[in-house]
């Protein structure tokens, strides 16, 4: 397992390939990688948690494997461009499916960064951001 942070845990159990993180290697370490996972407890802290990392996976084409907790719910579609796991048998099967199928991460890696480009990316928001700040701009207010 690929391990991108600046502080590793300590798993002797698991074999880690750690990667300190650094924003001159970020997108290679993603790029390079074959699955994406973001498990989250439900709690009000996570909830709150934007799904920035699950975004970064997707912008590599990368399925994912998240939790369907808080903006992850959003990021990923179940079943499109990755899928949610609620319980440890899920997280298993899931990952198993994407690990045994080349073309399951193709088509949800493909899909993902489809996604990313459609709903996140600065060309999709643009025209909204322009709206609002002429809006402000004219005194009109916001959303």
């Amino acid at each position: 397992m690929r391990i991108i942070c600046s502080r590793f845990p300590d798993w002797p159990e698991v074999k880690i390939e750690r990667v300190p993180w650094s924003a001159a290697t970020e997108a290679e370490s993603l790029a390079t990688a074959h699955i994406g996972v973001m498990p989250l407890t439900d709690d009000e802290w996570a909830r709150g948690k934007c799904a920035f990392k699950l975004l970064q996976y997707m912008a590599a084409a990368l399925p994912c494997v998240a939790s369907p907790v808080g903006a992850n719910t959003e990021a990923v579609v179940d079943g499109f461009n990755g899928f949610h796991a609620r319980t440890v048998d899920e997280w298993e099967r899931h990952l198993e499916s994407l690990i045994q199928s080349p073309a399951l991460r193709a088509r949800f890696g493909a899909s993902g960064r489809g996604h990313v480009e459609a709903r996140y990316a600065l060309h999709a928001y643009q025209a909204r951001y322009l709206e609002l700040l002429g809006r402000l701009a004219a005194g009109g207010g916001g959303d």
